[in-house]
């Protein structure tokens, strides 16, 4: 079985003979005998900021801006050779993963298709307050979605509950109120930009 690769797509997919009949004399042929060939992987939920170690927390608040940047692009570059074609980033500081998306769009830096959210709306206090823009009530929450969408998010991430990574804050315990969620979806909506929260608990996904 032969793939036949146009302008960086799959065009067909047969037996030699087919795929030489549709590309007859101009086409390089790679070989890839004992190994196999799979669709581009997506990762739904990535943070490009943070490392993967036992407290990503930590090392980041120990970084300066320079070092964040370039960590970042070395994993989403990592990401791309691991087979990851397409990465949600779902919350970056001071909106890092925003500019990263730009670079890689045009062609500056090798990644994944990047889809990122910018700052992550949370509680004055709340989960990843360190990674975020904090706001208390629906206008303030509106208003930090306003800023994130300016900014260039291709989607909104909100803090329902705490989490495990915040100190002080207990995962699950329900933090941004469903009118301050209520405020961001109906602002992001009117753009057409997706919504994704931090739910770490049954009342903080109902």
């Amino acid at each position: 079985m032969d793939i036949l690769i146009r302008a960086g797509r799959i065009a067909a997919i047969g037996a030699r003979r087919e795929i030489e009949a549709r590309s007859p004399g101009t086409a390089s042929v790679v070989p890839l005998d004992g190994r196999w060939v799979c669709p581009g992987l997506m990762n739904a939920h990535a943070h490009a900021c943070l490392d993967a170690g036992p407290d990503p927390e930590a090392v980041l608040r120990g970084e300066n801006r320079t070092q964040t940047v370039v960590r970042s692009a070395r994993r989403l570059e990592a990401a791309l050779q691991a087979g990851v074609t397409t990465i949600r980033d779902v919350g970056g500081p001071d909106d890092i993963d925003i500019e990263l998306a730009g670079m890689i769009a045009a062609g500056e830096i090798a990644g994944p298709r990047m889809l990122a959210s910018g700052r992550v709306v949370t509680m004055t206090g709340g989960h990843g307050w360190w990674i975020g823009r904090q706001a208390d009530g629906p206008d303030a929450v509106r208003q930090a979605t306003r800023q994130n969408l300016r900014a260039g998010a291709h989607a909104i991430k909100l803090m329902a509950t705490g989490g495990m990574m915040t100190a002080g804050r207990q995962a699950g315990q329900p933090q941004l109120t469903i009118e301050e969620m209520a405020a961001a979806v109906d602002e992001a909506h009117k753009r057409e930009v997706p919504v994704a929260a931090h739910a770490e608990s049954r009342v903080g996904v109902l």
